[in-house]
């Protein structure tokens, strides 16, 4: 798994499709495969429905994004925003 800053509050989560519960529905990751051939989904988001997608779509996958360090400093600077 793998959280990259998209600016403005936006966040890319990659991730194995393996971790993905339920379909795949059409349009709704960018999808490509690894130099192994393990098919990858990324998806963009705005940090304040990271924690939601990530319990409904790939739980698995909840407790390592939470602690990333990335998508908290993200969503502290959305924090920090709000209250300026």
């Amino acid at each position: 798994m793998q959280i990259t800053d998209a600016g403005d509050g936006y966040i890319y989560i990659e991730f194995p499709a393996s971790a993905l519960v339920g379909r795949q529905r059409s349009g709704e990751f960018i999808t490509y495969s690894d130099n192994n051939g393990l098919k990858k989904l990324r998806r963009l988001l705005h940090a304040e429905e990271v924690e939601s997608f990530v319990k409904r779509r790939c739980p698995s996958l909840l407790e390592a994004v939470t602690r990333d360090k990335i998508f908290r400093k993200v969503k502290s600077a959305l924090s920090e925003k709000r209250r300026s």
